[in-house]
């Protein structure tokens, strides 16, 4: 395990470590736990050292297994009754856990030793390497392994049964808000809700960036508290960190605790309005009203703010169709559409063809002018197809613009559309495309031959054959000098040439 091992000999050291760590395994199943954890605790060891000379554990092979071989060590510590064994290997598994870093939980190793003779140990252990840690990492740095030295040894004497223990420890230098946090977490475990609460007021007080944990912590401890003593949450205080958990982003579990204590203290209505009229996430707020099932807030949201996220619209347009509001469901669909929206994947599919079906002549070509000026290719696809049944001169328009962009059997099929009343306007969409298509290269010329085959049965349906053959005389006159091209069409409407 030492050494350079680069991505490609991953693979094979596993494998071979795999061999080895079976000896353990079989020891572990004969009893013989005290052996097989000294191996475990090798190959830990090993794992570590690996990823400090550089490993390249892309797939996580190296971690999967290290992480395997920390269960199976805890495992063996569950078998050994044996306190003294237990706190001769204590300095080893410190010293592991103090080098990594690497998300292999060997903290984990921990829990399966500690007992009332070693806690002080390893607190001791912890607290002088935070302490060394201190003065030579960057602040951020500490703050990290602070945060792990503290939650580690808080959940150690958790484990042995010392609550008082576990909150000194989480009480040890207070000096921003995720501190108060842990304190909070600590003494709710303890049921001490009140402590909490105004724990985690003192926190919400410091300077500095919004706390998600301490924000958090204040709902679900308020949630607690309110059925009792509705007298101790503020509304005011309340409201503040329900718009800025908001803003951050919708959580439907979340917003069911706002409600539950705004409605304790008789202020869902305001907790509502303010949410309506200030909530700086606007996506959120729609979502709020559309998980309370008030879609006409909802709808009234979207359409006085632009800003709103089409994916946003697309749900308030389901439900919409959903409770039978056809009108409204319509109306949001041509907006997300006149967006630029290019994707017919479910619920949108439903949504445009239901549109599609409701609406009259005015409002689609209104939506096409719109969908035009954009220059919303992928809109146009989506639309052109479900246009070509009930109005095939809008399918046409819009075949127009976005010519070169369509499938060449799209083409077709608005051409055929078109030419039932208009001859002369299907053949003109063929002859646009074909004109880009030999103009581009000669692997287009399939295309090209595709399309002139439907102009020869656009003048066929309507016995216009002399047409026919005028239009292709002209246009092999008008292509002489594309040889291939025009070798090809011979071969294919030779009997008319």
């Amino acid at each position: 395990m030492h050494g350079e091992l680069d991505y490609y000999h991953i693979w094979d050291v596993i494998h071979s470590l795999e061999e080895i760590k079976g000896i353990a395994d079989r020891l572990k199943e004969k009893g013989s736990c005290k052996n097989a954890s000294e191996i475990y605790l090798a190959l830990v060891r090993g794992g570590v050292t690996a990823y400090e000379e550089g490993i390249d554990d892309s797939d996580g092979g190296m971690g999967g297994f290290v992480i395997e071989c920390i269960h199976d060590f805890n495992e063996c510590m569950e078998q050994i009754d044996d306190i003294s064994y237990k706190n001769k290997i204590l300095e080893r598994i410190l010293d592991i856990i103090e080098e990594e870093d690497y998300g292999l939980e060997s903290q984990e190793m921990l829990y399966s030793i500690v007992n009332e003779q070693n806690i002080h140990r390893i607190e001791e252990y912890m607290l002088g390497k935070l302490e060394e840690k201190r003065k030579t990492a960057s602040d951020f740095s500490y703050k990290y392994k602070k945060r792990n030295a503290i939650e580690t040894l808080t959940a150690l004497y958790g484990k042995i049964g010392k609550p008082e223990e576990k909150l000194r420890l989480a009480r040890y230098e207070l000096a921003d808000k995720e501190d108060y946090a842990r304190v909070a977490e600590v003494l709710m475990e303890e049921k001490r809700f009140e402590e909490a609460f105004d724990t985690i007021k003192k926190g919400l007080a410091l300077q500095g960036e919004p706390s998600f944990s301490l924000n958090k912590l204040y709902f679900d401890l308020a949630g607690i508290l309110v059925q009792q003593k509705p007298e101790l949450v503020d509304f005011k205080t309340s409201l503040d960190i329900a718009l800025e958990m908001l803003t951050r982003q919708f959580n439907e579990e979340e917003y069911e605790v706002m409600k539950k204590v705004f409605y304790s203290i008789a202020k869902l209505d305001e907790f509502k309005s303010a949410m309506m009229k200030s909530l700086k996430n606007r996506d959120g707020a729609v979502r709020a009203f559309l998980h309370d099932k008030d879609l006409k807030t909802a709808i009234d949201i979207i359409r006085l703010e632009p800003g709103i996220s089409s994916w946003i619209i697309i749900e308030v347009s389901k439900e919409a169709m959903d409770k039978g509001m056809v009108e409204e469901s319509n109306l949001l669909t041509r907006t997300v559409l006149e967006r630029g929206w290019a994707d017919d994947r479910p619920p949108m599919k439903q949504l445009l063809n239901a549109m599609i079906k409701a609406s009259d002549m005015d409002t689609l070509r209104d939506l096409c002018d719109r969908i035009i000026k954009k220059g919303s290719s992928g809109t146009a696809i989506l639309l052109i197809p479900r246009l070509t049944e009930k109005a095939p001169e809008l399918s046409g328009i819009l075949a127009k613009r976005f010519i070169n962009s369509m499938p060449v059997e799209m083409v077709t099929k608005v051409a055929i559309a078109v030419a039932e009343k208009t001859p002369e306007e299907g053949v003109a969409l063929c002859r646009m495309r074909i004109n880009e298509d030999i103009l581009r290269s000669h692997v287009h010329y399939g295309k090209a031959v595709f399309l002139l085959t439907t102009v020869r049965d656009i003048y066929a349906v309507k016995g216009n054959e002399v047409n026919w053959v005028k239009f292709i005389e002209r246009f092999v006159s008008e292509n002489k000098g594309k040889k291939k091209l025009i070798e090809i069409i011979r071969k294919e409407f030779g009997k008319v040439l």
